[in-house]
């Protein structure tokens, strides 16, 4: 049997934390990922501090590494308070999250 690491996923995100009150005309958080082909990920997802999940984010799955905005919106379009919120990725083999501070 092969060995599984999760630090064969990375993921960073920038800016941490990040605010959606600003004049900037891109307001969000960038996720950067690289990923393994042989884990066949192909979502991200964003969870609030009880494990909720509040937003699925589709990972183009023809390639191994690339980026995800996420723009502090909930399934619904709905922006989402201040507060920590958890990314990540999941597969059979392994699961990798981060966390993230949005203020607002």
């Amino acid at each position: 049997d092969e060995i599984i690491f999760p630090e064969l996923i990375q993921l960073y995100n920038y800016p941490n934390p990040f605010d959606l009150s600003g004049s900037s005309r891109r307001k969000g958080m960038t996720i950067l990922y690289q990923i393994p082909l042989k884990f066949n990920i192909t979502s991200m997802f964003i969870y609030n501090v009880k494990g909720q999940i509040i937003k699925k984010l589709n990972i183009d799955t023809n390639t191994t590494k690339g980026e995800i905005f996420w723009n502090g919106t909930n399934q619904y379009n709905e922006f989402v308070p201040t507060g920590v919120y958890f990314y990540g990725v999941s597969s059979c083999e392994l699961t990798k999250y981060n966390k993230m501070l949005l203020i607002n």
